[in-house]
């Protein structure tokens, strides 16, 4: 699939999208936001933040498929950004995240290049660029790329899913931005999108991945020593699943997973039982093409809510937690063309506050727009006050 995005093919591998057959009930909150948008790259696919010049306020690093550069948008602290400026990688960078992988205390940037079968590691220099990519052998194909310390030896390593050989690389960080050979583990078919959390309790690592083309999750449990048992199938019968986010949606101390399908317009939560099983799916509605699903906070009741990118009708849907493991109904809210990943934040931290007014805590969005080259923020309109009654979280 040489030039061609696999989650924009994802999308086009479900035909037509139709509308969710999953009601919910009318919203009982509701949320505003202050949206922006800010030019990245061609084909922007994936969002993720950091503070990359060390001045205390978030910025934005974006892949950009068409032009095999990462860009990144470095944040003025009230919602706005500098014009972007673009770093190199391998050919078709579709995700991208951030970690300290030379223990410098500076953050750094991973890409999955899918056309090039490898990520590439950008070194920060502290001051808002990167060192020139290093690059390290994934599986055939890889789409989404997570960090994690998989060997408990407190250096961050690399978990890396490949969409054509149906695997998940790991990739045990040296502590001096490179890292050892990778080792593959089956997951399924199409595997993308690999979220980090602990399953069963024992305290170590493990992974959940979607597999887009045996409609279900893998879940792959860790030894600690960066090694992972045989997969286990979970949430058989998801139709094309897409994407993960992970949480503890219900409060009950067990982690939890919310997975978005791109042809039934939903996002599944499956409830955690902390035994490395889950309950059965429940189905919330969502917009056109879900393909990018992210948790944050914003309402400020200290419970979980979701947002999904939808890709086909090109906004944002924001499912209000409940705090037992359902969600209100999805609003929705225009972005770009082509909404394709969505990260969480706070953007206007470094904004000047009113007298009545103290620090906002409800949480921003930034979603990068594959088809409109362009990445948009949403500000959250909501600021805190006092909160109304007891804390509602643990």
């Amino acid at each position: 699939m040489p030039g061609t995005s696999v989650r924009f093919c994802l999308l086009v591998a479900t035909g037509f999208a139709f509308a969710s057959m999953f009601p919910t009930p009318a919203p009982a909150q509701t949320v505003s936001f202050a949206p922006g948008d800010f030019a990245a790259g061609n084909r922007a696919i994936s969002v993720a933040l950091g503070d990359f010049n060390g001045d205390k306020v978030q910025d934005l690093a974006v892949a950009n498929e068409g032009e095999d550069t990462v860009a990144v948008l470095l944040g003025n602290g009230d919602g706005t950004f500098q014009p972007a400026r673009t770093f190199p990688v391998s050919t078709s960078p579709v995700w991208v995240e951030v970690g300290d992988f030379n223990g410098d205390r500076v953050t750094d940037l991973v890409v999955a290049n899918i056309n090039s079968n490898n990520v590439s590691v950008l070194l920060g220099n502290g001051d808002g660029t990167f060192q020139k990519g290093l690059t390290f052998a994934a599986g055939t194909g890889p789409d989404s790329v997570v960090v994690g310390d998989f060997n408990g030896d407190k250096i961050p390593d690399l978990a890396v899913a490949n969409w054509f050989s149906g695997d998940v690389s790991v990739l045990l960080g040296n502590g001096d931005g490179t890292f050892q050979p990778a080792r593959t583990f089956p997951s399924g078919v199409n595997p993308i999108s690999p979220v980090v959390g602990d399953f069963n309790g024992d305290g170590v690592p493990d992974l959940a991945v979607a597999n887009f083309g045996n409609n279900n999750v893998s879940l792959l449990l860790g030894n600690g020593d960066g090694t992972f048992r045989t997969a286990l199938i979970v949430a058989d019968g998801t139709p094309l699943p897409n994407a993960l986010a992970v949480d503890d949606f219900n409060r009950d101390g067990k982690l939890d997973l919310a997975v978005t399908s791109s042809s039934s317009n939903t996002v599944s939560v499956l409830l955690g039982n902390g035994d490395a099983t889950f309950q059965a799916a429940r189905n919330f509605g969502v917009g056109i093409g879900p393909i990018a699903v992210a948790v944050g906070d914003f309402n400020y009741d200290r419970v979980p809510d979701l947002v999904v990118a939808n890709f086909s009708s090109n906004n944002v849907s924001m499912l209000l937690g409940n705090g037992d493991g359902t969600f209100q109904a999805a609003q929705n809210f225009a972005v770009g063309t082509g909404p394709s990943g969505v990260a969480v934040g706070d953007f206007d931290q470094g904004a000047p506050q009113s007298v009545e007014v103290s620090k906002k805590l409800a949480s921003d969005l930034a979603v990068a727009n594959f088809n409109s080259n362009s990445v948009s923020v949403l500000i959250n309109r909501l600021r805190h006050r006092a909160p109304q009654g007891p804390p509602t979280g643990p």
